[in-house]
């Protein structure tokens, strides 16, 4: 997850004029994602050679030899602190599996939504997002139920939206998720630790921090957060692209005009009646 979202702040063609520190972190993040596949590798390899070797021995029971055929059973016995005869119903084993099918399975989901976020830019998906996020706002109440107001769909989003600061706040939230988590948990041993001055100290770096982080989202959406629906949209997981923002932008002046043109037709269709029926 972690490489994915860098992998999304600064593309492989942008990378090179990253600062060293973004490099660095990037290459590290790599090196851990190879590693930890080579260690699910290993682990799978092993279990899969721990099953065989007991699957022979318990197939091969006239075998007076002592140990396995492979000799894994009686290691990994020890390891997990089970009975030879009874490996596979220890409580150790099913969390040991459980563990390393819930790792292949988020790495594999990761990949997965990563493939499909690529095939849905290229196809301009925007054009769907755009739509969709139109159809959601708008509402079943809004379609069904009559409004007193010539633009019910304004209305709808007007009374909806957030405000600017609660966009803005989410969006930070969300953008620091991982570090603020990290904070949350350290933060009482560090403090703990450190003397009066110190967590001064630390605490105005980490206020200098949140204000840097809130003051870069309200500046980078400055021009989203006067509409309703783009503050609604600044909301969606993962985004909104400038395209999709621009459709929605365009969905909404339709609707502008639509409602003031239904507006000036029913102010002639008035102005006709009442002169026929002088």
């Amino acid at each position: 997850v972690i490489l994915y979202q860098l992998q999304r702040e600064y593309p492989e063609d942008e990378l090179s004029t990253a600062s060293v520190t973004v490099r660095t972190v990037v290459r590290g993040v790599l090196v851990i994602r190879v590693a930890s596949r080579a260690v699910c590798f290993l682990a799978a390899w092993l279990y899969l050679l721990l099953i065989i070797d007991f699957g022979v021995d318990q197939v091969w029971w006239w075998r007076e030899e002592p140990g396995t055929p492979l000799g894994i059973l009686g290691p990994m016995a020890w390891l997990l602190d089970a009975e030879r005869s009874h490996l596979f119903a220890n409580e150790k084993s099913i969390i040991f599996c459980m563990n390393l099918i819930s790792v292949i399975s988020q790495q594999r989901l990761v990949e997965v939504l990563a493939r499909r976020e690529v095939l849905l830019r290229l196809i301009g998906a925007e054009r769907v997002m755009a739509s969709t996020i139109c159809l959601l706002l708008k509402g079943v109440a809004v379609a069904c139920t009559p409004s007193k107001s010539a633009n019910p769909i304004a209305e709808f989003l007007l009374r909806v939206a957030p405000p600017p600061a609660c966009c803005v706040a989410i969006v930070t939230l969300r953008d620091h998720a991982l570090p603020l988590g990290i904070a949350v948990v350290v933060a009482p041993r560090v403090t703990a630790m450190l003397g009066s001055s110190s967590c001064m100290l630390v605490g105005l770096l980490c206020g200098a921090y949140a204000a840097h982080a809130v003051l870069f989202v309200w500046y980078s959406h400055r021009g989203d957060l006067d509409s309703a629906a783009l503050r609604l949209a600044m909301l969606v997981p993962g985004g909104v692209s400038s395209q999709a923002k621009g459709l929605l932008r365009g969905v909404l002046a339709g609707a502008h005009r639509r409602a003031v043109q239904m507006m000036a037709m029913g102010i002639l269709q008035r102005a006709f009646r009442w002169l026929t029926q002088r």
